[in-house]
């Protein structure tokens, strides 16, 4: 193994753990800020799940797979913003959130 995958393989882990504890804390105390966070975490973590899944051959590398991918790394962005939005109106914020 070389340096770069170790270190990409430890930044992995560590994101893997920060969505597990974000996760933890927003189902424990379901603040707005905590699911916000879980949901940021949660797609990062997905895109490493696929990345895993693929380089262990346990799904078929795919242009579907990378488009997959690519949706949820763009979704973070969108995730941000609508956070953002739905933190400056208390009106649409309700409604979300139930």
């Amino acid at each position: 193994m070389s340096a770069d995958l170790l270190i990409r393989d430890l930044t992995w882990l560590f994101y893997f753990f920060v969505f597990v504890y974000v996760t933890w804390q927003a189902l424990r105390e379901p603040r707005r800020a905590n699911v916000d966070i879980a949901l940021f975490f949660g797609l990062t973590a997905l895109v490493i799940v696929n990345s895993v899944l693929a380089d262990l051959r346990l799904v078929p590398v795919t242009p579907l797979l990378g488009a997959l991918n690519g949706t949820f790394v763009l979704a973070l962005s969108y995730v941000l913003l609508l956070c953002w939005l739905l933190a400056s109106s208390k009106r649409v914020l309700v409604l979300c959130y139930w």
